[in-house]
Parts: C-alpha cells; sequence; structure tokens
C-alpha cells in the first residue's frame, strides 16, 4: 500500500545501444483501492511530460533512479503502477 507520508525511490538498471534522445523512461500511475488510474505523475507542476528516469545514447549497465515525495500523490493512492518505456529508433 502506498504511504503518502513516505518517499519512494524508482531505479532500475539499464544498457542502451544508440537510443533516441529521451529513448528509455520509465513513468509512475497512482492507482486507488478500485485500480482505477488517478493520473500520470509528473515530475513537477511545470512538466510537460510523465517520464522520469530517462537516458538515451550507448553506455553499458547504469542506475538511474528518481526519489519521489509520497505527498505528491493523491490521497486516494493505494499503489503505484510502474511503466517502462522505450521508444523505437
Amino acid at each position: 500500500m502506498c504511504d503518502i507520508n513516505k518517499s519512494y525511490e524508482l531505479s532500475a538498471y539499464v544498457k542502451a545501444e544508440n537510443l533516441t534522445k529521451d529513448g528509455f523512461y520509465m513513468a509512475i500511475l497512482p492507482v486507488d483501492s478500485k485500480n482505477r488510474a488517478l493520473g500520470w505523475y509528473f515530475v513537477n507542476e511545470f512538466s510537460e511530460h510523465k517520464a522520469i528516469n530517462k537516458t538515451s545514447g550507448t553506455h553499458d549497465w547504469k542506475r538511474i533512479s528518481h526519489v519521489v515525495d509520497g505527498k505528491s500523490f493523491d490521497e486516494k493512492t493505494v499503489k503505484l503502477q510502474i511503466y517502462c518505456f522505450m521508444m523505437p529508433i
């Protein structure tokens, strides 16, 4: 269960080859007790995109991470769904 009074760290190890700008990213979708989406998490109020933990280019295994303050989620949030996206070349 998601506790809005805690912080959460989302991290992953990613190996990339010829990824375009922001070619790989992760996103968080908070959901309520009835498994209804409450809207994508945005890094801040000025974000135009839900992407966090972005990477691109070519590199060996690299840890990417982002810390999220639980207070940034709607109070109805009971769990977080994590999505990984890779953009085609």
